[in-house]
């Protein structure tokens, strides 16, 4: 289950933030030598005491951006296709808002 909402854009950005940044980040982290072990995080991450999902949080704020190279794109498509202008910046912010 991606989410509980009755919003079909914030079905589809939850959708797209589990598929480019965890599932992406995760797989990665596992195919280079079959651990999950943060490997392919930020080096300086892998010190840090904290949860998978803040350093693949902060990954893909700093360093990745694959939300803004693939998110943002099919979050424009749905937005025209419903008639719904919206800027990039207020679809990023959206998209940004998750916590951590």
């Amino acid at each position: 289950m991606v989410g509980n909402s009755s919003d079909n854009a914030d079905l589809l950005d939850t959708f797209i933030h589990e598929i480019v940044i965890h599932v992406d980040q995760s797989s990665a982290d596992f195919s280079d030598d079959k651990v999950m072990n943060n490997s392919n995080v930020y080096p300086a991450l892998r010190k840090m005491n904290e949860s998978r999902g803040y350093k693949q949080h902060w990954q893909e704020r700093n360093v990745n951006k694959a939300m803004t190279r693939i998110g943002l794109p099919i979050m424009q498509q749905y937005y025209n296709s419903q008639g719904i202008v919206k800027s990039n910046s207020a679809i990023l912010k959206l998209m940004y808002g998750f916590r951590n």
